[in-house]
Formats: structure tokens, C-alpha cells, sequence
């Protein structure tokens, strides 16, 4: 059934009564599975898109290790596979602060 979905996007899904969101990470080669809210506005991620990322080194952001993300539609918030944010593009550097980075996931991950 994973081949027939479209590696490009979010899908939607329902599990027993928890909406979840799909999404399939590059690097790892798996479908990473999460709770489908995004943590600033409950938006649903389902409805933004599956971007690479790359960790912020240098202001190029041409340095360290690239990431596919899930960015939230409604503020681009992205989430790692995991259900850390990495990114907050309000924040003056675009990045999620090393203390953001360390603290538990805000999107649960399955």
C-alpha cells in the first residue's frame, strides 16, 4: 500500500478515533508517522508540505546534514520524522534555537 502513495506529499489518516499524518523521509527511506496538529495553531499538517531542510551552520544554509521535514501550511513551522521543530521562520534566524531543539517533541510521532 506505501508504494501506491505519493512520496512527494502529506496524507491524512484516521487511526481509532487520532488523526494522524504520514510522510515519507528521504534519508531513512521510511514513512515517518505523526500527530496531525501542529503544535502553534493546531493547523493540521496534513495540509502543508514535505520540504528538505538543512541544519543553519552558516547563513548560506548550505551546511549540515539535510533533513526532510514536514512544514505546517498556516506559519511553515517545519518537523523532523521524529516530531522535533526545526525550523520557525519567524525567528529572525529562520531556525528553531538549540534549547527548542532539546526540548520533547511538541508533535507526537508514532
Amino acid at each position: 500500500a506505501s508504494s501506491a502513495m505519493d512520496k512527494s506529499r502529506p496524507h491524512a489518516i484516521e487511526v481509532l478515533g487520532m488523526r494522524l499524518v504520514l510522510f515519507f523521509e528521504e534519508e531513512s527511506g521510511n514513512w515517518k508517522c505523526l500527530e496531525d496538529v501542529c503544535p502553534h495553531r493546531c493547523a493540521p499538517l496534513s495540509e502543508g508540505r514535505v520540504v528538505v531542510s538543512r541544519s543553519d551552520e552558516g547563513e548560506d544554509n548550505n551546511c549540515g546534514p539535510v533533513k526532510t521535514c514536514l512544514q505546517c501550511a498556516y506559519h511553515g513551522w517545519e518537523f523532523d520524522g521524529g516530531g522535533s521543530c526545526l525550523k520557525i521562520p519567524q525567528r529572525g534566524g529562520d531556525h528553531a534555537s538549540e534549547n527548542e531543539k532539546r526540548t520533547p517533541s511538541p508533535v507526537k510521532s508514532f
